[in-house]
């Protein structure tokens, strides 16, 4: 059986960040549907906020189909089908934290433990669990980096320890990570309270674990060079915090980019705060990155603004890609390298323009040249660049004519800021702004050269900087290869150039394009000006 779900914001996760967002969209008047891996006894804290009737427990994601405002989002609901047609989506899953007992050669013991373990000791009730402990160890980034969130929670613990509890504690660290709000002070107040700190530089203790799981630790002195050994009762293994395997899976359906510990936002400052590549997919939380209880609260709220802001129904564009159903031949490479999952398919391949970001790399990738976006191909971009066919323009000191297609949030920023600036720019530089530089394709570069222009500039954003994930390893790829076959036909390889920059470099802009310009200098008009045979 089929259930349908109208128009509502899904949010995915059963976080305390899950329960923000769902309130917060509440009080603005979304309606909302949770849907969470856990079962229905576990999400009671939901009820209160958007009832019961619009809580899926024991749900997974199966496949997502549609664009943002007409998402059609199929699930498996204690083994039955339910298609929910959300406008936005939240993901708000879990993370899971693995204790780091291999990283020290420690198997976990009475007297050996994790974090999470001490907290959920500390935080129960009943007896004093550390009655019988005097001396506790941390282990907080000895052999890999520390997380703030990590050493924020050991401090904590700590200063409650020491308070609290009467036991003398220890922090075992490298390189302890202060940097975030408030941990600077926290360090202060827990070395105040008693905790002794012991950093270690390239070499660290030697830690031996008996067969009893005691513990003992040996290393010398920085100060007095002296050797020193430490035989705790209890010892606090720091853990290392990924995101969980459902929210991989949930990932993975909805064709989300992740970083490199699979956390479900690529490392990409674009995606800030909480945008990943796909429209209308949001993600908060756990689920986007290590954070503290306030970043999640901080991710909730950016979340809840940004999904408010997806209304129902597709809207009206004519500016986005499209593709020539009488030259596309299915063979999905426009599927397959979109990096917004804005290709649709069934029967015909199409675009879905909602979920369109114009980037263009389709339209430069497709061997049949069967996608197009109005304004920006080959030939009506190239009508930027005037042809001067004076005979002023054909002598061999006439400054050169460049064209730099520049990318809208790197390149043209920065053209615009060297302006400002009043930097000295070439005489005849023509920019081209086009949406990203994953849409220059050959037919780009040729039209300009035969448009009259004696060198021609690809800016680009930097790596890892690209709306488009890869737009700028596209051109830079084609470039290559375009250099390549300049170089083989004996055009000079130095009339093309590709640089990266980002939106606040005006002065390197102009720095680039002044030193472009004295190279085109040196080798003269182009051979291929549609003047140049007059000659």
């Amino acid at each position: 059986m089929q259930k349908q779900v109208h128009n509502p914001v899904l949010v995915l996760g059963a976080t305390r960040c899950a329960a923000y967002i769902a309130r917060d969209l509440s009080a603005v008047g979304r309606d909302v549907v949770v849907a969470a891996a856990e079962p229905l006894s576990d999400l009671q804290p939901f009820v209160e906020t958007i009832g019961s009737d619009r809580i899926l427990g024991d749900a997974r994601v199966l496949d997502l189909d549609g664009a943002p405002g007409t998402f059609s989002v199929r699930m498996s609901v204690h083994g039955e089908h339910v298609t929910l047609q959300p406008t936005a989506i939240v993901v708000a899953e879990r993370d899971v934290r693995i204790p780091n007992f291999g990283e020290y050669d420690l198997s976990p013991a009475p007297c050996v433990f994790s974090l999470s373990d001490l907290c959920a000791s500390l935080d129960g009730d009943g007896p004093d669990p550390f009655e019988q402990v005097r001396h506790l160890v941390f282990l907080n980034g000895l052999n890999t980096e520390s997380h703030p969130v990590i050493s924020e929670e050991i401090m904590r613990r700590s200063i409650l320890l020491q308070n609290e509890h009467d036991v003398q504690t220890y922090i075992l660290t490298r390189n302890l990570k202060v940097a975030a709000d408030g941990l600077e002070a926290l360090y202060r107040e827990s070395k105040a309270a008693g905790t002794i700190y012991v950093k270690f530089g390239d070499i660290g203790p030697e830690i031996r674990q008996g067969r009893d799981g005691s513990v003992s630790m040996e290393f010398d002195d920085d100060i007095t060079g002296m050797p020193l050994t430490l035989a705790p009762d209890a010892v606090v293994v720091d853990e290392t915090i990924r995101p969980s395997d459902v929210a991989i899976d949930i990932g993975r359906r909805l064709g989300i980019e992740t970083d490199s510990n699979r956390f479900l936002q690529g490392d990409n400052v674009h995606r800030l705060a909480v945008q990943t590549n796909r429209k209308g997919i949001f993600v908060a939380g756990p689920a986007r990155s290590i954070g503290s209880g306030r970043d999640h609260r901080m991710d909730a709220g950016n979340a809840a603004i940004a999904a408010n802001e997806i209304q129902g129904g597709a809207c009206e564009t004519d500016d986005r890609a499209v593709i020539d159903r009488w030259q596309c031949v299915r063979c999905l490479t426009c599927f397959r390298i979109c990096p917004h999952g804005a290709i649709h398919v069934e029967g015909r391949v199409t675009v879905m323009p909602d979920a369109c970001e114009r980037c263009g790399i389709c339209t430069a990738e497709c061997p049949r040249h069967a996608i197009r976006i109005t304004g920006l191909d080959a030939v009506e971009l190239s009508r930027h660049v005037t042809m001067d066919r004076s005979s002023d323009a054909r002598q061999q000191d006439v400054a050169p004519t460049i064209v730099a297609f520049c990318c809208t949030r790197s390149g043209t920023a920065a053209a615009d800021l060297a302006r400002c600036m009043g930097c000295a720019l070439p005489e005849r530089l023509t920019v081209v702004e086009v949406p990203c530089a994953g849409i220059l394709s050959y037919d780009h570069f040729f039209a300009a050269f035969q448009r009259g222009a004696d060198g021609v500039l690809a800016i680009t954003c930097h790596r890892d900087n690209c709306h488009s994930s890869r737009g700028n390893e596209y051109a830079k790829h084609r470039m290559e290869q375009l250099s390549e076959v300049f170089r083989q036909t004996g055009f000079s390889t130095e009339r093309l150039k590709r640089c990266a920059l980002a939106s606040n470099m005006g002065r390197e802009f102009a720095d680039i394009l002044t030193g472009f310009e004295t190279t085109l200098r040196g080798l003269g008009p182009s051979p291929i000006k549609p003047w140049h045979h007059l000659r």
